[in-house]
C-alpha cells in the first residue's frame, strides 16, 4: 500500500440522507477504485441517530459539537450506525459491484478509546488504531467502510465523533490525504463565503474568533490534528455536488476548502 495512493474519506451524516447523493458518491468511489486508488471510508450518521432517539422519546444535547451519550443512547447509536447507516451504504455500493466491507470500529480493537471527558458520558477519544489489521485489509481488493463506534480494553462501547475518527485513521495509517464529504461547500469565513485554501494558522484564527462553531468547530479541530500528525492535505467538499470526489482526487479540481500545514 503506497501512502500517495491511500485516501481516507469521511462520508458526512447529513448528506447520507439523500439517496441520489449516496449513488453519486458510489459512482465516484467505483471510478477511483478502478483507477487503482486505495480507499478507507468512514461514515457519520447524525440525522439517523436523531430520528432513532426521537422515536424512543430520548432527549439529547450537544456540548461543543459533541453528542452527550448515556448508556441507553449508546445502544441506540450503535444499532443505528452499524445496523442501518452502514448497511444502507453497503447495499448502494454492492449494487455497483463495489467490493465494500462494512466493519465497526469496535471490532478487533480497530478504534480503541477511553472517555473523552466526564461531561460527555460515553463519548470516546481514540487512543489506538489497529493499523496492522487495517493495513492487511487494504492490501486486498476491497474498500473497508468503518462505523465510528469504539471500545475500551474491557469491551465497553463508545460513541466517537466521525470527524475525529477519520482523523485518527488517517494519521495512524500515514495517509497523505484526508477528505471530508459533507453537506456544506466547505469552511466559511466571517462573511459566510467559502474559503478556497487555508493553512493551520488560519484555522486557529477561525477558532479563536469563533467564526467556526458547533459541528464545524469539531471538524476544524480534527483537521488541525491531522495536519499536525503528518497528513499533507485535508479537503472539505460538498458531497451533494456531482463528481466532487472524483474531480478532487483525479483532476485536482476542488470547489470546497483545501487545508494544509504552514
Amino acid at each position: 500500500m503506497k501512502r500517495d495512493n491511500l485516501l481516507v474519506i469521511k462520508l458526512g451524516g447529513a448528506s447520507l440522507e439523500n439517496e441520489d447523493v449516496i449513488q453519486s458518491l458510489a459512482r465516484d468511489i467505483k471510478k477511483l477504485h478502478e483507477l487503482g486508488y486505495t480507499m478507507l471510508l468512514i461514515h457519520g450518521g447524525g440525522p439517523a441517530i436523531n430520528a432513532a432517539l426521537t422515536e424512543r422519546n430520548i432527549i439529547w444535547e450537544f456540548v461543543d459539537g459533541q453528542r452527550k451519550t448515556t448508556p441507553e443512547m449508546m445502544k441506540v447509536i450503535e444499532a443505528t450506525l452499524f445496523g442501518i447507516v452502514n448497511r444502507r451504504l453497503q447495499s448502494h455500493f454492492a449494487a455497483l459491484n463495489i467490493p465494500i466491507l462494512g466493519i465497526s470500529g469496535s471490532d478487533m480493537g480497530i478504534l480503541r478509546c477511553h472517555p473523552l471527558n466526564d461531561d460527555l458520558g460515553l463519548v470516546g477519544q481514540v487512543t489506538q488504531v489497529n493499523k496492522d489489521l487495517l493495513s492487511s485489509l487494504l492490501q486486498l481488493p476491497i474498500i473497508p467502510l468503518v462505523t465510528p463506534v469504539g471500545s475500551d480494553e474491557k469491551g465497553n462501547k463508545f460513541n466517537i465523533n466521525a470527524d475525529m475518527a477519520a482523523m485518527s485513521l488517517a494519521t495512524a495509517l500515514k495517509a497523505k490525504n484526508l477528505i471530508y464529504m459533507t453537506d456544506q461547500k466547505g469552511i466559511w469565513d466571517q462573511a459566510k463565503e467559502t474559503i478556497k485554501e487555508i493553512d493551520s494558522l488560519g484555522l486557529y484564527q477561525l477558532m479563536e474568533t469563533k467564526v467556526v462553531q458547533g459541528g464545524m468547530l469539531v471538524k476544524v479541530k480534527s483537521v488541525l490534528q491531522a495536519l499536525r500528525d503528518g497528513v499533507d492535505e485535508v479537503d472539505i467538499i460538498d458531497a451533494r455536488s456531482e463528481n466532487s470526489l472524483f474531480d478532487l482526487v483525479h483532476s485536482r479540481k476542488s470547489l470546497g476548502t483545501r487545508c494544509y500545514r504552514n
